[in-house]
């Protein structure tokens, strides 16, 4: 978990379902998907390697989230099945993106 104090969101990163969610602490505690996983939430057959936007973007059993204001705000997520660190930008919003940061090896 990660919390962006600046917009008051806290991360979450959910292995179960290979994705991303975010919890609106100022709007009482709406959750939303940030990426990966599936539009049913009960689906947990929904992961992989791919950039995209919010359910379109595959992740596969990520263990931990960053968040970060800077520069329009981001989340960095460690995608551990994928060996890779991605980058969510604009996390919360309709125009989310994951974008490729860095190959682990």
């Amino acid at each position: 978990m990660s919390f962006d104090p600046s917009s008051r969101r806290l991360y979450v990163a959910d292995s179960e379902s290979s994705s991303v969610r975010c919890v609106e602490l100022s709007m009482g505690g709406a959750v939303k998907g940030v990426c990966g996983g599936a539009r049913d939430p009960t689906d947990l057959f929904a992961y992989g390697d791919e950039d995209g936007r919010g359910p379109e973007a595959r992740l596969q059993h990520p263990l931990g989230v960053a968040a970060s204001s800077e520069g329009g705000g981001a989340v960095f997520v460690a995608d551990s099945y994928n060996h890779k660190i991605k980058k969510v930008r604009k996390p919360c919003s309709s125009h989310n993106w994951l974008f490729l940061l860095l190959l682990l090896l």
